[in-house]
């Protein structure tokens, strides 16, 4: 290459000053060819360095901005919406509108669509409505990725009303190879159960394939897969590998309770009336309540509001303020006895008021809820009934509700503990994956709920922050284990929302905040290392503007180390 470029050189050379001309050559001439030369020999030189230089891969990475430390921690913002490396697949939850696409979602004998009617987490689930046939199949192609001899764990939710079988195959296009036969037992509408399966894969595939063998025609609802890579290389580690704890398994207990029913209490046929029962917490993390509710005409038109409020012993007032709210109306009141979700973290020995409010609902002497209660106030001795009607006017009525406390109690399982909403994935060689499920699904443990006005929770389990000091607050137990790192993906929210995290309750560091104003926003994948490993790790929701703050779900992954 450098030859050919000093035979040009020379060429030029000849050509500016062989020339026989009579008098003097033009000066441009030699400016010119000086010029040229330089640059000819100059590409011959680089061109030749290039060719020398070994090429260089660079190993492609989620593109990252604002990469910023703070209190001893590297926070930087992912642009992408999902990664298959932090989720297993594209889409685990089946939230993007890219699934709805033909061209992704293949089906054979099999009715498929991107449904709001069940779902575990967000607010979507991918329905699938056999059809009677032979040959039936679903094809979620570009869905996860997997390389030959390499050993995965596939977890999935799913909800069927029949007990079923159907087969999961890794599928590349040219050819498909089952890796797991499942058998999925009946559940009732909305309650999904965990499946997983560890393997090694007998292929290089990129599309997820689910066919039905004896399952009956019918619909069946899957939610939240997840293709995580295992940190082993042989059959035997395979073997060895532990089984998923899966914190929603864990059971409700019964707090504070007065279960005597000898009357109902017509209180709520008057508007703009609140009635509940004041009583002294045992301490724990509120989970609901339940009530016998008694639906007269319709039962009213409308949004009802249960209400958990401080109480003042002294004065005999409860607070104007709310510490959590949930919203329902009297067609959600399917039975007498109503267990209605509600959480807070409550703490013993205090005193509270837990009521229901008429404000937002129509209601008459003919169309109204009906609570039920004792006949006497010596039925439960930590409390009473107290009622307020119109604006301050407060009264006590001495009797007592029928009503009952459910807490949550974290899981224990070998000495560990283990709080709603987090799942432990064992992935081999002491390593482990812990996600925490930042969402209002019915249970879900908060540190701490506070608010000047409310909190809030709709029938589609969508928290609002009501007030600009209101916030919720999550801990995340790692059961003496060090977190390296931690991604909060994809917490979804409407207008505002601010972000922190801290590693003991108290200092808190910001990692996102948006003051959008529009609804359908995604944080995106926020990662966080930790310059000295944490022991402990919260994470705090804060509404961040004027307009109403709320949001849908989200979660948390952290990378854990003995």
């Amino acid at each position: 290459m450098i030859k050919n470029s000093l035979s040009r050189a020379k060429t030029a050379w000849n050509k500016f000053f062989s020339e026989e001309k009579k008098g003097n050559r033009n000066v441009i001439f030699y400016v010119l060819g000086v010029f040229l030369l330089g640059i000819i020999i100059f590409e011959g030189f680089y061109l030749w360095n290039i060719k020398e230089q070994p090429i260089q891969l660079v190993e492609e990475k989620p593109a990252v901005s604002s990469a910023k430390e703070k209190n001893g921690m590297i926070i930087g913002v992912a642009q992408e919406g999902y990664s298959k490396d932090a989720q297993g697949t594209n889409d685990s939850g089946f939230e993007l509108n890219v699934y709805k696409s033909p061209k992704l979602v293949v089906s054979k004998n099999a009715n498929v669509e991107i449904s709001k009617e069940q779902f575990h987490l967000g607010k979507n689930s991918l329905k699938i409505s056999w059809v009677k046939a032979n040959d039936r199949s679903v094809i979620l192609n570009n869905y996860l990725l997997t390389q030959k001899d390499k050993y995965y764990k596939l977890g999935l939710w799913v909800s069927s009303a029949k007990d079923g079988h159907f087969k999961i195959s890794l599928n590349n296009k040219e050819q498909a190879s089952a890796i797991a036969e499942m058998g999925v037992v009946a559940n009732p509408a909305n309650k999904f159960r965990y499946y997983e399966y560890n393997f090694r894969s007998p292929l290089e595939a990129s599309n997820l394939e689910i066919s039905a063998a004896d399952i009956e025609s019918g619909a069946i609802f899957i939610d939240d897969i997840k293709l995580l890579p295992l940190n082993i290389s042989s059959d035997k580690e395979l073997a060895s590998i532990e089984a998923t704890v899966v914190g929603s398994n864990q059971q409700a207990r019964i707090g504070e309770s007065q279960l005597a029913h000898n009357e109902s209490s017509d209180a709520m046929s008057v508007p703009k009336t609140l009635i509940g029962q004041t009583f002294s917490s045992q301490g724990g993390n509120l989970a609901g309540a339940s009530f016998f509710i008694n639906k007269k005409g319709n039962g009213g038109d409308g949004e009802y509001l249960l209400e958990l409020r401080e109480f003042n012993e002294s004065t005999k007032v409860f607070s104007p303020e709310k510490i959590a709210v949930k919203s329902f109306s009297a067609k959600d009141i399917d039975s007498e006895v109503k267990l209605i979700p509600i959480m807070a973290k409550l703490e013993a020995g205090k005193k509270y008021w837990l009521g229901f409010n008429n404000s937002a609902a129509k209601v008459s002497k003919e169309n109204y809820l009906a609570i039920g209660q004792t006949d006497d106030n010596a039925a439960y001795a930590q409390g009473n009934i107290f009622l307020q009607k119109g604006e301050n006017k407060f009264f006590t009525e001495e009797k007592d509700l029928n009503f009952s406390n459910n807490y949550i109690e974290p899981i224990k399982q070998g000495g560990n503990v283990f709080s709603y909403g987090e799942m432990l994935y064992d992935l081999g060689k002491g390593k482990k994956r812990l996600d925490y499920q930042v969402d209002p699904a019915d249970g879900s443990i908060a540190l701490d709920i506070y608010g000047e006005k409310n909190i809030s929770i709709d029938k589609a389990k969508t928290i609002s922050l009501n007030d600009k000091d209101s916030y919720l607050a999550y801990k995340i137990e790692t059961n003496g284990k060090k977190v390296q790192r931690l991604a909060v993906n994809n917490l979804f929210f409407n207008n505002n929302v601010h972000i922190s995290i801290s590693t003991d309750g108290n200092q808190w560091t910001e990692i996102f905040s948006s003051n959008a104003g529009k609804p359908g926003q995604n944080s995106g994948k926020i990662e966080v290392d930790f310059k000295k490993e944490a022991e402990d790790v919260f994470i705090k929701i804060k509404k961040n503007g004027e307009a109403n703050s709320s949001f849908t779900g989200g979660y948390a992954i952290l990378d854990l180390a003995d």
